[in-house]
């Protein structure tokens, strides 16, 4: 009975946030991009530290789980935004970058 509860909550979140961005799709509103930036800024400085620490730090320390936590949250961040449409829109800014490079 427990396994088909957490079943029934997981399919709840996923089709919450699937409604969600329906939502955001009724009203027109566009995806941040700097929502995408962030994340990928903050994987960035958090897998940094990570092997900072990582070289010192005893393999079950705290700071160290604490710290793949954050990058595996960042990671399922990163992998959800393109799989619902919230990833920064592709063709403008790959126009965007190539006109900054030359």
């Amino acid at each position: 009975m427990a396994e088909s509860t957490r079943r029934d909550t997981s399919t709840a979140g996923v089709s919450a946030s699937r409604r969600g961005h329906n939502h955001r799709a009724e009203q027109h509103l566009e995806q941040d991009a700097a929502v995408w930036e962030m994340l990928v800024e903050i994987e960035a400085e958090v897998r940094r530290e990570h092997e900072r620490l990582d070289g010192f730090s005893d393999e079950g320390a705290s700071v160290l789980k604490e710290l793949k936590r954050k990058i595996t949250a960042v990671e399922r961040a990163l992998v959800f935004m393109p799989e619902n449409g919230l990833e920064p829109g592709a063709p403008e800014q790959e126009a965007d970058n190539v006109a900054t490079l030359l």
